[in-house]
């Protein structure tokens, strides 16, 4: 944890950032948090001026990039898989590992999206009415999840850790951590519900592990909103009220985390 922090902007939400900070947190990466609060202090111009062509958050800044930055969570997941230390997104000459990360990380993100059917459809149409019936986005991720746990070893062994590729840590247990806990906190018991043990072990031996705990208790973690849950309602259905917080916000949340 020696080396110079990186550099990470977020708006006031988990949403797309949290497998972000997951992977910084897991591999023990310091980082200094920059956070654009909604209302009176979001300044679009102010992070487009460092994001590059596609001017969105989450940004990204490291002293390997130089003068560049990157934006979009899944790039910049990409970029920080081949930088860190280990193999984070597979063995450098196993190809198949490789796209074995690459399938789970996408799934992970499906399965966010097909959250919105607990809301009771998928995204709305300009008229306000659901394109697809929440039964539809739930069928998918029921689909989805029958399919991850297919994808993970048949025989674990929670003491050493459960890993979706190749026995250790990759781009893949970050999204699945980050979806399946998004998913347990926003349905309790609805993932057990589903017959899926393989997961619902990975999910708490991940939740378990000293580096998740400390992560979650602490004020660098942000509280929950409804636009974490649902990352759709910022195009179906925008209001203020996705973006309050179920818990307060700690004055220090907003603070950063470095080297020291």
């Amino acid at each position: 944890c020696g080396d110079a922090p990186k550099r990470l902007e977020i708006f006031a939400a988990r949403a797309q950032s949290e497998p972000l900070r997951l992977l910084l947190e897991a591999t023990c990466t310091p980082y200094d948090l920059h956070i654009h609060f909604f209302g009176e202090s979001a300044n679009p111009a102010d992070y487009q001026s460092r994001a590059g062509p596609l001017a969105e958050l989450p940004l990204y800044k490291g002293d390997e990039l130089g003068d560049a930055s990157i934006c979009g969570c899944k790039a910049i997941l990409r970029h920080l898989g081949r930088t860190l230390e280990g193999s984070l997104c597979g063995e450098e000459d196993d190809l198949p590992a490789q796209a074995e990360v690459d399938q789970l990380l996408e799934l992970s993100f499906d399965m966010l999206d097909a959250m919105q059917g607990f809301r009771g459809g998928s995204t709305s149409s300009k008229d306000g009415e659901f394109v697809k019936p929440g039964w539809w986005s739930l069928k998918r991720l029921e689909d989805s999840l029958r399919g991850a746990e297919k994808m993970l070893p048949s025989f674990l062994n929670p003491q050493e850790g459960v890993y979706f590729v190749a026995g250790a840590l990759s781009l893949a247990d970050i999204g699945m951590l980050h979806a399946l806990s998004t998913l347990d906190e926003m349905k309790p018991g609805w993932l057990a519900a589903q017959k899926v043990p393989k997961l619902v072990a990975f999910l708490d031996s991940h939740r378990t592990a000293s580096w998740y705990q400390e992560y979650a208790s602490s004020p660098r973690r942000l509280p929950a909103c409804p636009i974490d849950f649902d990352f759709n309602l910022l195009h179906a259905d925008w209001h203020p009220r996705h973006y309050e917080y179920t818990a307060p916000l700690e004055a220090a949340t907003a603070g950063s985390r470095t080297s020291d």
